[in-house]
């Protein structure tokens, strides 16, 4: 019979009074009674009501005659054939069945304290009922002094000391018993007060929160869960407020839209949240008993793992909300160079091309690819949409899977030529980018050429070869000796997966990512230029548009000065070839042959008459035409009525001026005759009024017509509707064939106060003999307003 078996017999016979009791060895006997004495001093109770621990000090304590028993027993059982005396490291079996007894009286006590801990409720049918959502920071610091109470006997000094096996089992086995009170309401407080002290930004001693108690309580498994969902939470909240102004709080600093937002991030994370975060993690991990180095190393380790993550999430929470800003931010280009840098710096740690290039395709064809978007828009966004990208891809992989949908549907629009054609050579102030990016590749082609680094590029080749027709055999040739014989293939390959020329010559050419989409190769190009022109698999009707687009401004130049003219003729050469641009520099030749033949023919004409300066002369004096060669120059450019106004009949003065321009250009040029392009023509006038005022207005020669008409109505005396002239009699006297024309021509001359409508009769105008006074019309609108 073991030693605690003896005890219990003994103890139960002196309870009962069993008549073989008697009969038990005095020793034994009075074993029985140290051991009634030690186990009702240890007996498990509610933390204040436990005689072996003293509040004061914190510590186990026992009292004069519990000291003497325990002394009793280990003096009478010290002849056990184990270790016997307590001083040595092995544990006397007295101790040991006293820790035995005291573990299975504390968990036979568990349900009963923690009611009178105000921890849980027992209900009439003996279940235990959680109360630990209520008041939770309180409920867990009577759960941690209650075990700290109830362990305190294996501390250091104390009774149970060295038996860390009983310490540990007896722990373990308190916290399951404590895990169940943990249900759904109790975790979801833990969680609020995790959420309010690391949102908290001013600083908490967490020796004095619920944190400093949640590893003896048994919780710190579900802290730490918790505490990861928490900052993760926490992270995202604080990126969106920061970046997108989404719900702010009143520590929050919100940015504007282009401001680099992650600097300001990663401050706040590592200044604010990775302290406490580690701090709380700390609590959790607190050993109860000094560890050595190697598992100090692994904790460090893993606490340096755990806050590493915390970069990430902030990295994927920073490109998860730039990448729904990223539409606006590549329309804002460059001034949104600065969250640009963000999500570069972003992407390097959270690998989320392509989440971001699909949120971005999303926006893009949301609110870009669709009927109501200007094709000057779309194609303006383009451009912006590559320098952008390229700034904060330099995979390019986002590029290359939002960048094939935008050229599929440019090549869907009927006026997308036009429009790239225009951006290239217009003079819009407000829509200027290839005409920009077209200048800045002429400047670097032209520094390398300077510097001697050009590179040679090889002979354009197509990845097609020919077929031959249905029933011709084709021709073979012999391979020289010695060489290996070539097998062609044929290779099929869109605009969007083509290699651009520079593959087979680019020193720094590197594999495609598995990520990019099917048109990386083109997106790579640097030209922005080729990447739009490439759209088109026929450049024929691209040529045409450029030769359009420089008819139309060659024929609005004056003085026969077409510097900017000719300097992009010049860029286009080099971009598309001398054979493609030959009808422009036939169209610029015959601005420089047309200065030439002016001069002479004004010469002429002075030669022969030079005091001939009013009238007809005078006429002839400041005529300067532009002379084309019909065949070079683009149908819809020159054709009356393709370019929005038909042919008219000009005035008397006029066309004879034109004729004797015409006589003198005849005798220059022998067997050649001019034909008038009357709807092309400017006018630089100054029109006098009766009241003495005058005008100085440049319009176009129809308009200068219809000025002329309007003269004349001025200076005719009608007796039914003086000084009035209608639509009708312009088109009557410059045989217009379009009613919109003559209405245009009125309306520009109304603008300028020449005329006013005449009331209640439609189409007629009422000739002015003075202009309108600008201040009264002014003050008049002003009172107007006021009343």
């Amino acid at each position: 019979m073991s030693l605690a078996g003896a005890w219990q017999q003994a103890v139960h016979g002196l309870l009962v009074g069993r008549a073989d009791a008697a009969q038990a060895p005095a020793s034994l006997a009075t074993s029985a009674d140290a051991y009634l004495a030690l186990t009702a001093y240890l007996e498990p109770r509610a933390p204040s009501q436990c005689r072996f621990f003293d509040s004061d000090s914190g510590a186990f304590r026992l009292d004069s005659d519990t000291s003497s028993a325990l002394q009793t027993l280990l003096e009478q059982h010290s002849a056990q054939p184990s270790s016997s005396k307590s001083h040595l490291s092995t544990p006397s079996p007295v101790v040991e069945a006293l820790s035995a007894n005291y573990t299975q009286r504390c968990l036979r006590a568990f349900d009963a304290v923690a009611a009178d801990c105000g921890l849980a409720v027992i209900d009439d049918s003996g279940q235990t009922q959680s109360k630990l959502a209520l008041n939770l920071p309180g409920k867990l610091a009577a759960i941690s002094t209650w075990l700290r109470v109830w362990i305190s006997p294996y501390s250091p000094a104390a009774i149970f000391d060295g038996l860390h096996e009983h310490r540990y089992h007896l722990l373990r086995s308190l916290q399951d018993r404590l895990r169940p009170l943990i249900d759904a309401a109790a975790v979801e407080a833990l969680q609020v007060l995790l959420e309010q002290l690391v949102a908290e930004p001013t600083d908490v001693d967490l020796s004095s929160c619920f944190v400093a108690h949640v590893q003896l309580a048994g919780v710190s498994s579900i802290v730490l869960t918790l505490l990861g969902r928490v900052v993760q939470r926490e992270i995202t909240r604080k990126v969106q407020a920061v970046v997108d102004a989404v719900d702010p709080g009143a520590h929050d600093q919100v940015l504007q839209l282009e401001s680099a937002a992650r600097p300001v991030l990663q401050q706040w994370l590592d200044e604010h949240a990775k302290p406490r975060v580690q701090a709380i993690r700390q609590h959790c991990f607190a050993p109860d008993t000094p560890s050595d180095d190697a598992m100090q190393d692994s904790d460090a380790a893993e606490s340096a793992a755990w806050l590493s993550r915390l970069d990430v999430q902030l990295d994927e929470a920073l490109c998860a909300t730039r990448a729904n800003q990223l539409f606006d931010l590549v329309a804002m280009y460059p001034e949104s160079a600065a969250a640009l840098q963000d999500l570069r710096l972003s992407l390097q740690t959270a690998d989320q091309r392509l989440s971001v290039a699909r949120r971005l395709a999303e926006a893009l064809q949301m609110r870009l690819l669709h009927p109501g978007a200007h094709t000057r828009d779309i194609i303006q966004m383009y451009v912006h949409l590559v320098r952008a990208l390229r700034e904060m891809d330099a995979t390019g992989v986002v590029l290359s899977r939002v960048v094939s949908p935008l050229r599929r549907y440019l090549r869907a629009r009927k006026d997308t030529v036009r429009v790239i054609v225009a951006s290239m050579l217009g003079d819009d102030p407000d829509f200027t980018l290839l005409k920009d990016e077209l200048e800045r590749a002429d400047d670097e082609e032209q520094a390398h050429e300077l510097d001697g680094t050009k590179r040679r590029r090889r002979g354009r080749r197509s990845l097609q070869t020919a077929q031959p027709a249905p029933g011709v055999q084709p021709k073979r040739r012999k391979a020289k000796r010695g060489a290996a014989r070539r097998r062609v293939v044929q290779v099929e390959v869109s605009d969007s997966d083509a290699s651009s020329d520079e593959d087979w010559d680019d020193p720094d050419w590197v594999p495609k990512p598995m990520e990019a989409g099917s048109g990386y190769r083109m997106s790579t190009s640097k030209d922005i230029l080729s990447m739009l022109t490439s759209i088109f698999d026929d450049r024929t009707g691209f040529i045409a548009a450029l030769e359009k687009s420089m008819a139309d401004q060659l024929v609005h130049v004056k003085a026969y000065k077409a510097m900017d003219e000719y300097r992009n003729n010049m860029i286009l050469k080099k971009r598309f070839g001398d054979k493609n641009m030959g009808k422009c520099d036939v169209m610029l030749g015959d601005v420089t042959e047309s200065r030439r033949i002016d001069s002479e023919i004004h010469h002429r004409r002075r030669s022969q008459a030079p005091a001939a300066a009013v009238g007809v002369e005078g006429m002839v004096s400041r005529l300067h035409p532009l002379i084309v060669s019909r065949q070079f120059w683009p149908e819809p450019t020159i054709q009356p009525g393709t370019a929005g106004v038909g042919d008219f009949t000009l005035p008397p003065l006029f066309g004879r001026a034109q004729e004797e321009y015409g006589k003198t250009f005849s005798q220059t040029k022998a067997m050649r005759k001019l034909h008038w392009l009357n709807h092309l023509g400017s006018v630089e006038l100054e029109v006098e009024l009766d009241s003495g005022q005058s005008i100085a207005v440049e319009c176009s020669l129809l308009q200068a017509a219809v000025l002329e008409v309007i003269s004349r109505a001025h200076a005719a005396e009608r007796t039914e509707r003086p000084n009035v002239v209608t639509q009708s009699d312009v088109m009557d006297q410059l045989n217009l064939q379009r009613e919109a024309d003559a209405a245009d021509a009125l309306n520009f001359w109304l603008g300028h106060g020449l005329i006013q409508p005449l009331p209640g009769v439609p189409d007629a105008f009422v000739v002015q003999s003075s202009l309108p006074d600008v201040d009264a019309d002014a003050d008049a609108d002003a009172d107007a307003h006021s009343l």
